[in-house]
């Protein structure tokens, strides 16, 4: 039963309005929702990111940090505040800093990961560290930064560089061990050699595959 003055047009077209209020409500819920999860996440990832023993880092392609977690400030002798404004040129040697940034813009240039070994000085000590390069687009979807993880090997690579050390040591000590074998075996020649002269029996037996053997 329609009321008298209602007017259906102007009925239809205020249902239209509330179901449209109703709709935006729902938008601005979900919009919320999906801000405090994104939030959270960020949240989260700086956690990970802060806590994290690896030295993470962001770099632009003129070699400027623009983010360095505490690990990474940590072994530079210092907190992230201390290198806000510096380059890869103010924290390490020329020729390590030319080197860094040569993988950083190959990362940036191929739009690909690179995975790479290199040596820094830390406080004055030389370490070595595996970085993980992954180049970031920026809101363009130019790739004009990246996003490094080192991880420092320095121990790793000291076991390489001793087990090295140790193998050659042992080479020089077989060289050396066959050599003294072979002047073994020639001296017992040249005694056997002057006792035949002398009519006398050989005192030495000396295989002919002895100097094969030796030498194998």
């Amino acid at each position: 039963m329609k009321i008298k003055g209602e007017n259906p047009q102007l009925l239809e077209e205020l249902e239209h309005l509330r179901q449209r209020v109703a709709e935006l409500e729902q938008v601005k819920k979900e919009r919320k929702l999906a801000e405090e999860v994104l939030q959270e996440s960020e949240e989260r990832y700086k956690l990970l990111v802060e806590s994290s023993n690896q030295a993470i880092f962001t770099v632009d392609k003129s070699g400027l940090f623009l983010f360095m977690n505490t690990s990474a400030a940590r072994q530079l002798g210092g907190k992230p505040k201390d290198f806000r404004g510096k380059t890869m040129w103010d924290l390490f040697p020329k020729e390590i800093a030319n080197r860094q940034m040569a993988d950083i813009r190959k990362a940036m240039e191929t739009a690909s990961q690179l995975i790479t070994e290199s040596a820094s000085f830390m406080q004055g000590e030389k370490r070595w560290f595996e970085m993980n390069i992954q180049p970031i687009r920026n809101s363009s979807g130019v790739f004009d930064k990246v996003l490094c993880i080192a991880a420092d090997i320095t121990e790793r690579k000291r076991a390489e560089e001793e087990r090295k050390k140790k193998h050659e040591e042992l080479e020089r000590f077989n060289a050396l061990a066959v050599d003294r074998e072979l002047k073994m075996i020639e001296l017992k020649r040249e005694i056997n050699a002057l006792l035949e002269k002398l009519g006398k029996a050989p005192r030495y037996e000396i295989p002919e595959q002895s100097m094969t053997e030796v030498t194998q």
